[in-house]
């Protein structure tokens, strides 16, 4: 993965699901992502972020670092601004 991405919003493909957020750092010890949402599908016509990124875990955490993952990518431009409405509360047109 490049680290050319490093301050942009990227999808980490997990076995639990995607988790979206700012990449801070990639390194031996994992991806590090600012603002972390895990993305959610309700039904085949709605789908959003989770405040967080576990059901039952803190809501709104700063950061997290993820060890284990399928891959990282840059969001969809959709994607990346569905997270920053949600984590900045700034309406994008």
């Amino acid at each position: 993965m490049s680290k050319s991405l490093t301050g942009t919003v990227v999808t980490v493909v997990t076995v639990i699901g995607e988790i979206v957020g700012r990449l801070e750092s990639v390194g031996d010890e994992g991806v590090t992502l600012k603002d972390p949402r895990m993305f959610v599908q309700v039904d085949a016509e709605r789908a959003g972020f989770m405040p967080g990124i576990a059901t039952t875990g803190e809501v709104n955490v700063s950061s997290i670092t993820i060890k284990d993952y399928v891959t990282v990518m840059s969001s969809n431009e959709h994607s990346a601004k569905a997270w920053m409405q949600q984590t900045s509360g700034i309406i994008l047109q």
